[in-house]
């Protein structure tokens, strides 16, 4: 996938060593760059079924645009 392009991707969030992250089913995972407000909501969010909209930029890493609980 090359940079700077825009996903939709649902999964599981919870904290890691350096941020907030995105577990995907099928064992994938997205480093979520994101700002103060985001990241409120990924608090609030932890261990819960997100989608997460933003685009990508870097190997795994989304600069997150939103987030919306599914569950």
């Amino acid at each position: 996938m090359p940079l700077g392009t825009t996903h939709q991707i649902s999964g599981t969030v919870t904290r890691g060593p350096w941020g907030y992250v995105l577990h995907v089913g099928g064992g994938g995972v997205w480093e979520l760059d994101c700002g103060l407000f985001t990241r409120l909501r990924l608090r609030s969010a932890r261990a819960r079924v997100v989608r997460v909209e933003g685009e990508r930029v870097g190997f795994n890493a989304l600069a997150v645009r939103r987030v919306v609980v599914l569950d």
